[in-house]
């Protein structure tokens, strides 16, 4: 019952994990509270030393709070997890910064010595900005390289180095992901079964007895006598198998001969299973049971009176949303402007991301473009990235109004809210930001992929690429003819919010 919902459990949360996870937000605090009083006094009585994470050791005359922080350090430790900033404090080789969380030690196919291992993130860039790769690459196996190439390299631009919580999406800290931490349920193999159990709209015993159903603990004959309640197992009501589970709601004649129809089958079937051992229970435990009454009408009619009710109890359980039809295709920019059109793309079996980008003018005239090759990042990272990557060619081109176009409303929202220094995207995100306070003209807007088809093919074409920045300053022959489909208006239709 302490497990999850989407493992199988209640969600109840386990005492003593919870403790351990409270004490780990103290012991978080240590770090991300570091000039907080509570935070000074703590470091002080107990010799924590000045550096931003502290040394927690364990004294058996300190207080139970200290000794709660201590024995629940290592939840800290292995929840850490760095922000490359400016490089400048961060280990290259010793500290976790990977997007896995780890450190680049564990993965150096040679050792390393103590002056290697104490050199920072920021002796590993080049003069142009990007990664060093001829100091490392031929240290750590080609996976390990793909990983770094999804991590921004550090850059001055960059507001220093911070510590994020690796357990949550945003990088801050909760509660709730430290208590997944330590129970260790974060790794465990979910079942679609669970998710769509919980996401079912019935009645909350019906929904009681399919989370029995789910782990096989409904006392059919079969369990009764394995309990030692039952002299035999076979069905009471057929004398043909053994009752187990699945020859109650399935394979006895009783259940199979009943046929189904309706339009909303995942509630039918939930109220057919729980009437069928409802039924079941009266023939054989209650003797004034009469079963008069045609099964199939009472589920059909039990399944109607319940989704009605639902949705008229239940608020927004009903949603109207007016859609309208519209035509999407590329559209020019105005004279003076640059449209950039970026996208990102995602090959799921090798692991990688890449993006890509072209610029045109008020003709649609193809201006210059990029590939790059981003390794093995997150989608939103890319895209992110494309962004990015536009804004560095725009502005080295001369370009003084630009307007880039995304197909990913989520970067383009990131790059205009205000997001925390520990967010997984805060550093590329701040080089997007530098760029866009420089002297000239920029906007950064949304567009649907149906008009951003040449930026899709683009990034579709950069895997095989090189792991930099790669310039194009000739459309390449793939690209001819979805830039002429641009040019002569084509797109498609899709339905968009009204």
């Amino acid at each position: 019952m302490c497990k999850t919902k989407q493992n199988g459990g209640l969600g109840l949360k386990h005492v003593r994990v919870q403790n351990k996870a409270f004490m780990t937000k103290l012991g978080w605090g240590l770090v991300n509270q570091k000039d907080a009083l509570w935070a000074r006094v703590l470091r002080a009585k107990y010799k924590c030393g000045d550096d931003l994470i502290p040394t927690v050791r364990r004294i058996n005359t300190a207080s139970r709070l200290w000794k709660g922080i201590a024995d629940s350090w290592k939840h800290v430790q292995e929840g850490m997890v760095w922000r490359i900033g400016d490089g400048k404090r961060v280990r290259f080789w010793s500290d976790p910064w990977l997007p896995n969380g780890s450190a680049l030690c564990h993965y150096s196919l040679v050792p390393l010595s103590d002056v290697e291992l104490d050199r920072v993130a920021a002796d590993f860039v080049s003069a142009s900005g990007g990664w060093e790769w001829g100091k490392f690459e031929f240290l750590l196996p080609n996976e390990i390289c793909s990983l770094i190439a999804a991590v921004t390299p550090p850059s001055c631009v960059v507001q220093g180095d911070h510590i994020a919580w690796k357990y949550s999406r945003d990088g801050a800290f909760s509660t709730r992901s430290a208590y997944h931490a330590i129970a260790k349920e974060d790794g465990m193999v979910t079942h679609d079964f669970w998710k769509h159990l919980w996401k079912w709209k019935g009645m909350e015993k019906v929904r009681s007895f399919l989370w029995l159903c789910g782990h096989d603990r409904l006392l059919t004959n079969v369990a009764r006598m394995w309990r030692g309640i039952a002299d035999t197992d076979t069905c009471a009501r057929c004398n043909c198998a053994a009752e187990d589970l699945l020859h109650t709601l399935r394979d006895c004649v009783k259940a199979s001969n009943m046929g189904w129809h309706g339009s909303d089958w995942g509630v039918i079937f939930a109220y057919a299973c729980w009437y069928i051992w409802c039924m079941r229970n009266g023939e054989i435990f209650d003797s004034s049971h009469i079963g008069s009454a045609d099964p199939v009408l009472a589920i059909l009619k039990l399944s109607s009176d319940s989704t009605r009710a639902f949705d008229r109890i239940v608020p927004g359980s009903v949603r109207h949303s007016s859609h309208v039809q519209r035509f999407i295709c590329w559209e020019k920019p105005s004279n003076g402007w640059v449209k950039f059109n970026v996208d990102a793309a995602h090959r799921e079996s090798l692991n990688l991301t890449a993006c890509g980008g072209i610029a045109r003018d008020s003709d649609g005239r193809f201006l210059i473009g990029f590939m790059r090759n981003l390794g093995d990042g997150s989608v939103l990272n890319a895209e992110l990235w494309s962004i990015f990557c536009a804004l560095e060619v725009a502005w080295h081109s001369g370009f003084k109004k630009v307007l880039v176009e995304s197909d990913s409303l989520i970067a383009v929202r990131l790059i205009n809210d205000s997001i925390s220094l520990v967010h997984p995207c805060s550093p590329i995100l701040a080089r997007i930001h530098y760029w866009i306070s420089c002297d000239w003209e920029v906007q950064v807007v949304h567009i649907h992929r149906e008009g951003n088809r040449v930026a899709d093919s683009l990034a579709g074409h950069a895997f095989g690429g090189s792991l930099d920045l790669v310039i194009l300053h000739e459309a390449p022959a793939f690209l001819f003819s979805v830039l002429r489909a641009d040019l002569e208006g084509k797109g498609s239709y899709r339905l968009c919010m009204g």
